[in-house]
């Protein structure tokens, strides 16, 4: 990835010196005039998702458990306290459908999801960051931490901020440990969670002494999770 300037892929250019080869370069960037610096005419530029895609990846990360399978109440239909899985839906939180097995989205969640995502401007990484919050917060509380602190402008970096400060605090030194390695770095979990311990970012709890639960898992708790919010991935192959 180049981030600039121009000059950073005119030192690079020089290693690849062949050009009547059937092999391909792919570069990515976030400056378009490095883009367009490099090859005007081979710009490839994602696109933000839509409106409908947005939904389905929030639903995706706010219910991980059914890969964002739910039951959605139309807004013609009952309203909430309602009708047979109406009744069983509580304002601003999802409840397992008895009927069918599934978490339950109410029209107000709904209403409410569609204002959180005009803040993610159709960009994955804010959506599922805010997927993550949803997923252990009620919405309505999500809903109004982010009207709070913001404006009525959609705000990407900031809905980033949240996730970060809602994470609890003693998350917050396990994650940010992890900047000490290369951005989509792989990394074993046997590697990690030693040097989180000997960091001192794991301690137990007069609970977790009393029934003298390891440190080891307590760290494993501290990675799960991380990654139930959405802020790593696990790999368990």
């Amino acid at each position: 990835m180049i981030f600039g300037p121009k000059g950073a892929w005119d030192s690079l250019r020089d290693a690849f010196p062949v050009e009547n080869t059937r092999s391909k370069l792919l570069i990515t960037t976030r400056n378009r005039d490095v883009a367009k610096y490099i090859n005007p005419q081979g710009i490839h530029e994602l696109q933000c998702l839509s409106d409908r895609e947005s939904w389905d990846l929030l639903k995706k990360r706010a219910f991980p458990e059914t890969k964002g399978l739910v039951v959605e109440i139309s807004t013609d239909g009952p309203g909430v306290g309602q009708g047979t899985v109406a009744g069983q839906a509580m304002e601003g939180i999802a409840k397992l459908s008895k009927t069918e097995g599934q978490p339950v989205i109410t029209q107000d969640m709904k209403r409410l999801g569609d204002e959180l995502l005009k803040k993610c401007e159709g960009l994955p990484l804010a959506i599922t960051m805010l997927g993550g919050l949803l997923a252990v917060n009620e919405w309505e509380i999500v809903y109004k931490k982010i009207n709070l602190h913001f404006d009525d402008k959609s705000d990407v970096p900031k809905v980033l901020a949240l996730s970060y400060d809602n994470l609890p605090c003693h998350l917050k030194p396990c994650f940010l440990y992890m900047g000490s390695f290369l951005e989509n770095a792989e990394i074993p979990i046997s590697r990690v969670l030693p040097m989180w311990i000997a960091e001192g970012f794991v301690s137990l709890n007069e609970y977790d002494e009393e029934r003298e639960i390891p440190v080891e898992d307590v760290a494993e708790q501290y990675l799960v999770e991380l990654v139930n919010r959405e802020w790593f991935k696990y790999d368990s192959t």
